[in-house]
């Protein structure tokens, strides 16, 4: 560590990677970012045998409950996105237009709940 005086009278504490490091591991920071950041394990991808497939960060985050375009915030007990958030969709239960009844849309503008309502919808 080394303070300096800059040109204003101020004061500025440098410190090297090493020291950001130790004061990190010291309170209990990199055991946080292990387990948000952790590698990818990866999975057997059953199409090709013997070849390994390793998934996406999106798809690593999805399977965690996680949104891939987001920092999920959860306020007074209810998962909130960020504001503009692309995915924020894929949360909302919505009305079927045909039957009426609720559903967790699969995709972005989707208004039917399935393909007999959507067939019969259309027809």
């Amino acid at each position: 560590m080394k303070l300096t005086k800059i040109a204003s009278g101020k004061q500025k504490l440098k410190l090297s990677k090493k020291e950001w490091q130790a004061i990190g591991k010291k309170a209990g920071w990199m055991k946080e970012a292990d387990q948000e950041f952790r590698p990818f394990n990866g999975s057997w991808n059953n199409d090709y045998p013997g070849t390994f497939q390793t998934p996406s960060w999106q798809e690593e985050r999805r399977e965690r409950g996680a949104c891939p375009s987001c920092e999920v915030v959860v306020v007074n007990g209810v998962k909130t996105h960020e504001h503009g958030c692309p995915d924020a969709w894929m949360d909302v239960t919505r009305e079927c237009k045909w039957c009426g009844s609720d559903f967790k849309p699969s995709e972005k503008d989707q208004i039917l709940c399935s393909d007999d309502c959507a067939s019969s919808y259309h027809n």
